[in-house]
């Protein structure tokens, strides 16, 4: 099943002008100012909001290309995509857990332990709310990449 971020996304690109969000050979344009496109953001997803599309594309292995962006335009890829055609967004999964698992080494208490044949989260008490909101999305992130992962 396709991740519900990436239906909405590329559903955007096929029905929204090139002046609002453009793909382009692998790349995310997103002219400047965004305003226009906010404005249609809540047709597609749950929020108006350009942040929340940027955090989403971040789950999703895009990037903020600094030296190809310009003062009209955001330039959003992932090096994996160059010169891909639109279709091929639909075969994006979430980030790896290995980019998560740099978020959560930080975290007291917790430790990752990999053996032959699987990676797994060891978790050791006091657990706190917030730590259950990371092993899920942990967990969530994973299930596509990791045969199990166990939490104790």
């Amino acid at each position: 099943m396709r991740p519900m971020f990436i239906c909405k996304l590329y559903k955007m690109l096929l029905e929204l002008d090139d002046s609002l969000i453009a793909w382009d050979s692998g790349r995310i344009l997103i002219p400047r100012p965004p305003s226009h496109l906010e404005a249609r953001l809540s047709r597609y997803f749950r929020h108006g909001k350009l942040t929340s599309l940027q955090r989403q594309l971040t789950n999703f292995g895009f990037r903020k290309l600094k030296e190809e962006s310009r003062e009209d335009v955001c330039v959003y890829a992932r090096e994996d995509m160059s010169g891909l055609p639109l279709d091929s967004l639909l075969h994006l999964e979430r980030a790896p857990h290995e980019f998560l698992i740099g978020k959560l080494e930080c975290i007291p208490n917790m430790h990752l332990v990999s053996d032959d044949e699987h990676n797994f989260l060891d978790v050791f008490e006091p657990r706190t709310p917030s730590l259950y909101l990371l092993e899920r999305d942990l967990i969530t992130a994973t299930s596509a990449v990791s045969p199990t992962i166990e939490t104790q």
